[in-house]
């Protein structure tokens, strides 16, 4: 489904403002259009159904939100130079290869007073 261009124009492309571009063109301030992680739908069943929806799908993403917030502000990330990026496709999935190198750096944090 994710990789279904039905759902997603040229859904073998990484755009990493698809759904940002999707909700802003939706329209301003109404949240006509627009879509939280938590929803659920048809199109992206992640959650489950509607008759039986994940009851810890909000904590989930609250969780999620305060992992990623924390490494990105303590941590620089990057692919080596020239290396090419070969994911793994399995069904409708795509994930990094197994050996795709990842560099990782602490950032120096300056003590707030």
């Amino acid at each position: 489904m994710v990789q279904d261009p039905q759902y997603y124009p040229d859904p073998q492309h990484f755009d990493g403002f698809r759904f940002a571009r999707a909700e802003s063109q939706a329209g301003g301030s109404s949240s006509a259009g627009k879509t939280k992680l938590t929803d659920i739908t048809h199109d992206w069943p992640i959650w489950g159904s509607s008759k039986l929806p994940c009851a810890g799908r909000f904590y989930t993403v609250m969780v999620l939100k305060l992992i990623i917030t924390h490494f990105l502000l303590h941590h620089d990330c990057s692919f080596p130079a020239g290396q090419p990026l070969q994911p793994r496709v399995w069904r409708t999935w795509s994930v990094p290869s197994q050996k795709t190198v990842l560099l990782l750096r602490k950032r120096a944090i300056p003590d707030s007073e």
